[in-house]
């Protein structure tokens, strides 16, 4: 499909770019039914009631549209008019329609009213004729206070969604969005890479005479989220901007389950407040939060006490774990005998990042068998203490640190030693 020559680099028509709404405004004159189909095609839609004739997204196919269009040497200017002005001539526009048809409801209801309730007439058939009329001049008259009550609503939709993108905080929302379709597409074409940050910078200009982002605020620990103080600080790996933070908020009485809540402490993402919600910290801040800490260690060291350790086994010891692993039936289900493997720490912790590592610590009995959870997050019942094992080559293998101390496991009995390398 293609324009119709006519229509290609005309002095008549010119082209307008709005950053608000990220739309590019045509404004031509009545084109030829296969530019208008073309048009179609690339993204443009026909805006009749507005100034302009055509109105698209921005996107690289409808940016050189746009230059085709306009005259050799002309730019792609700034539009004059913003979202909000044209709000304004929608919801006026939208008010001429109700108004409009709520004259006529109101014409109608004064027509059925001045009508008689009955019908008589030496004809029967222009009696019920008579009365089916007033019945439709009835129905009309619901119909068009339907429709006056329907661009009511319309109209107050039109000025809330305005209102609602130039809100702050839906900025702020727009800017993550745009970042992340930066990360997404961008690397993929220099072209839209370098549309993203026009964007980006023309939002945050705008957003930093709203109030900033909280995100972009260097937030230590012991400063305050408003009135609560603040443990943790969590940041982006991509942006390196504040994502959220972990704040000192006992629960109250009275309040429900939270998923963002681990006892005292609970999760806000930061993301979409202003630069105002955070103070920095003080001295007395600092030593609320020192204490908070020590309690919070005493707390867990308590807590761990009472739970099986994580050790670096003997060589002796990995073997016979190794061997009770490669006992069949396993809960494993191994389809071949696996093999002690070693490595050093770095090497562990490098494999043992994200929930679906290959490498990662299991509870064992004093047999060295794993044991199972009965419930997300308890100690398994009959648990010993804890051994790295990684998956590798379709066999789970027990990992042996080699630049880390090694201890004996807890010992077993010499029957229950015998249990776990049975075949």
């Amino acid at each position: 499909m293609k324009p119709d020559e006519t229509d290609l680099c005309n002095e008549g028509y010119s082209a307008t770019y709005c950053p608000e709404d990220n739309k590019i405004r045509l404004y031509t004159d009545r084109v030829e039914r296969s530019t208008f189909l073309w048009l179609r095609a690339i993204g443009y839609k026909a805006t009749p009631k507005q100034s302009c004739s055509f109105v698209a997204t921005w996107s690289p196919r409808a940016e050189d549209a746009a230059f085709m269009m306009i005259a050799d040497g002309d730019d792609i200017g700034d539009e004059d008019e913003t979202p909000e002005d044209r709000a304004a001539d929608r919801a006026e526009r939208f008010a001429m329609y109700r108004e409009k048809r709520r004259a006529e409801a109101h014409g109608f209801a004064d027509t059925y009213e001045a009508s008689p309730d009955a019908y008589g007439h030496q004809n029967a058939a222009k009696a019920e004729r008579a009365a089916a009329r007033r019945d439709r001049i009835g129905g009309k008259a619901c119909s068009q206070w339907a429709k006056a009550e329907y661009w009511q609503y319309r109209t107050a939709g039109v000025i809330s969604h305005a209102l609602h993108k130039s809100d702050a905080r839906t900025r702020r929302l727009r800017i993550l969005r745009l970042e992340a379709d930066q990360r997404r597409w961008g690397k993929h074409s220099p072209r839209w890479d370098a549309h993203f940050n026009l964007r980006l910078e023309y939002e945050r200009a705008m957003l930093a005479n709203e109030g900033g982002s909280a995100g972009d605020v260097e937030m230590k620990p012991g400063g305050k989220l408003g009135s609560h103080l603040i443990t943790k600080v969590n940041k982006s790996n991509a942006t390196g901007a504040v994502v959220s933070v972990n704040v000192h908020a006992p629960k109250q009485e009275g309040e429900g389950w939270d998923y963002r809540r681990r006892g005292n402490t609970l999760l806000i993402n930061v993301q979409r407040f202003g630069e105002s919600v955070y103070t920095p910290p003080t001295p007395e801040s600092l030593a609320e939060l020192a204490e908070i800490t020590k309690a919070s260690k005493a707390k867990t060291k308590a807590r761990n006490a009472k739970s099986p350790k994580l050790i670096n086994p003997t060589d002796e010891d990995a073997e016979r774990i190794q061997a009770a692993w490669n006992t069949k039936p396993s809960w494993m289900s191994q389809d071949k005998p696996g093999e002690v493997f070693r490595m050093t720490q770095a090497q562990y912790s490098a494999l043992s990042k994200g929930t679906y590592s290959p490498a990662k610590p299991v509870y064992i009995d004093e047999t060295g068998k794993p044991t199972h959870r009965k419930y997300c997050g308890n100690t398994p019942d009959g648990a010993a203490c804890k051994v790295r094992r990684i998956y590798h080559n379709d066999c789970y293998r027990v990992i042996v640190i080699t630049d880390k101390p090694q201890k004996p496991l807890p010992a077993a009995s010499p029957a229950e030693q015998a249990e776990a390398v049975k075949v």
